[in-house]
């Protein structure tokens, strides 16, 4: 494992800076030859070698040296990543760029000033334009970025990238793609701890388990064992921020390799791009998640550790789920569904997908489609009653989870923020207890993005997009239901991958509903006549259910069995209550 050496801060700068100086001023002497007014303020420096007219490139610093090595720059390259460093370093190299630039507004050095001042002759300048191809060093492997469309290459800015700027001073300070969901610390020994074992230059390790049983302290004793820091980074917040996920887990990586420190990654989401770029690593690296590793059994390096047992993790993240969700109970099974043939089969297949995703995404390698979440995510629409809860528990039975149903009462905030924290307790914990969520009339949080008026306008479509992207990475089952698709986002509709309509229930249906629901054992009388209930009484299952309760009730009161009478009048009640007509027709409601 090659490490970045130690060297003083800036001291590697200061030879080719002393060149670049000459370079410059030679530029600027025969850019003024050319009639052009002022000399672009010369750097009136302190001298940092003797002055020299030579131009020839000498050694570079360890640093340098370092970085021409490991990324296989060209001492040309390197001339580019000084000069793209200086305008970091000194505001003067800016007006002198702008100079030469002879335009005040490109501070930045760009290609053509790189190629016209580092090259001696056209042949030169044409061969060079290469090192600023995308599959070259200094692009692929980003050390600098090249920026201006849509103008042509040669008037696009360099920029040298943060990490390897900061790398060159010696700066302190974390990468600003971190801010917020990363922080350094030393390792802490602990002794006898299992991850001892794991020695060598740059292991590479995921635990598998529910969150906060454990893991930090496992990656901390590594890193302590290792004689290295440990940097921490938090993917779960960063996801939150302004930042891709991939983005900040490449800038961890080199983080953590240019600092000479362990990682550990937390709230990993195993997916195969992580698994290419943790198998690149440089450095030790530590992740930790819920699902299983890509690809499973692993092949790229990365050891997998489970970590805290299964049910213990479950029964915490269980535990912690109820607090902010409802637990249902799943009693039902697919002959107590009513609903046509075309929503079943939707619902069979939505749980056939769940059941064969291992087989699908991972040994068939459809899995790198999904690089955000391997979740699947469904939508119920239909009037209220019509089964949509029923459904969502029939598939976690047949899928042996658990079901919980989101109290959103309890989870929207008029706070700004508070919703995004609630909703995210929500999912780390379902993630880990393994669990369906389901979230009954979803409309109310995940409703369509409104026209920007003012601050609470904005602060809603921030989290819409923010429930947008969580649904995206969620690793499990979500199910929303609603009663008005037209309320839902257009965009979040998109990324569901199933929507199943749950009708109101016709006149077929109505009776099977009648009949299903008053059981074998109840003592319902002869004379009740489920054909005139069903096609009198435009109700859903939810009503029906309701009504045949009632009656049982009315009829145990009586101290007789279940008749027209008490249905009717249970029915009748029902009407009330919903704010519908009532009409009994032959068969008036008992008092």
């Amino acid at each position: 494992m090659s490490m970045p050496p130690s060297a003083g801060p800036g001291l590697d700068l200061l030879p080719v800076l002393a060149r670049l100086d000459t370079l410059l001023m030679a530029a600027v002497d025969r850019a003024g030859a050319t009639g052009r007014d002022g000399d672009a303020g010369r750097l009136p420096r302190e001298p940092l070698l003797p002055p020299s007219p030579v131009t020839a490139r000498g050694e570079p610093g360890p640093l340098l040296a370092w970085l021409a090595e490991t990324f296989e720059l060209t001492g040309f390259d390197v001339d580019v990543l000084v000069l793209a460093v200086a305008s970091d370093l000194d505001l003067r190299y800016e007006r002198v760029y702008a100079y030469l630039h002879d335009d005040s507004r490109r501070r930045r050095p760009t290609v053509d000033l790189a190629l016209n001042l580092l090259c001696g002759s056209a042949a030169e300048r044409i061969a060079a334009r290469r090192r600023f191809a995308a599959d070259a060093p200094l692009l692929a492997h980003r050390l600098v970025t090249v920026a201006g469309e849509p103008e042509p290459l040669p008037a696009h800015a360099i920029r040298a990238d943060e990490q390897v700027l900061r790398l060159l001073i010696g700066e302190s300070a974390l990468d600003s793609r971190l801010a917020g969901c990363a922080e350094l610390a030393d390792g802490t020994p602990v002794a006898g701890h299992p991850l001892a074992r794991f020695t060598g230059p740059a292991p590479r390790i995921y635990l598998r388990g529910a969150p906060g049983t454990g893991q930090a302290e496992a990656a901390g004793a590594l890193a302590a064992g290792l004689g290295l820091p440990l940097l921490t980074v938090d993917l779960e917040q960063a996801a939150n921020g302004p930042v891709p996920t991939g983005e900040v887990v490449r800038v961890a990586l080199r983080e953590a390799w240019f600092r000479r420190t362990a990682l550990l990654l937390t709230g990993v989401q195993p997916a195969p791009a992580m698994s290419r770029a943790v198998a690149a690593a440089r450095t030790p690296v530590v992740l930790s998640g819920t699902g299983s590793w890509w690809p499973e059994p692993p092949g790229d390096g990365v050891a997998v550790v489970p970590f805290a047992s299964a049910d213990r993790g479950h029964a915490r993240s269980g535990r912690e789920l109820s607090e902010l969700a409802f637990r249902v109970p799943s009693t039902f099974g697919w002959d107590d569904l009513v609903l046509p043939p075309e929503p079943v089969r939707r619902l069979r297949e939505l749980t056939q997908r769940v059941a064969h995703r291992r087989r699908v995404l991972d040994e068939w390698g459809f899995g790198r489609l999904l690089p955000y979440g391997r979740g699947v995510s469904a939508l119920f629409t239909g009037p209220s009653g019509t089964g949509k809860t029923m459904a969502a528990g029939v598939i976690a039975a047949e899928l042996d989870l658990d079901l919980y149903e989101i109290d959103l009462a309890g989870v929207v905030s008029k706070y700004i923020g508070e919703t995004e924290k609630n909703l995210e307790r929500i999912f780390a914990a379902a993630e880990s207890a393994g669990a369906v969520l389901f979230f009954d009339e979803a409309d109310a949080i995940f409703g369509k993005r409104s026209e920007v008026h003012d601050a609470h306008d904005r602060y809603a479509n921030l989290e819409v997009a923010y429930l947008l992207r969580r649904m995206e990475r969620y690793d499990g089952v979500a199910i929303l239901a609603t009663n008005l698709r037209e309320n839902l986002d257009d965009a979040f509709l998109r990324r569901l991958q199933f929507v199943v309509e749950f009708p109101m229930p016709g006149q077929g249906d109505r009776e099977r509903m009648w009949r299903r629901f008053l059981p074998d054992t109840a003592p319902v009388a002869d004379t009740v006549d489920f054909d005139l209930l069903a096609r009198r009484f435009r109700l859903s299952g939810g009503n029906i259910k309701n009504i045949v309760l009632s009656a049982a009730y009315l009829a145990s009161a009586n101290g007789g069995r279940i008749g027209m009478g008490h249905l009717i009048r249970a029915t009748h009640d029902e009407h009330l209550k919903i704010g519908r007509m009532f009409d009994a027709g032959e068969h008036p409601v008992a008092g």
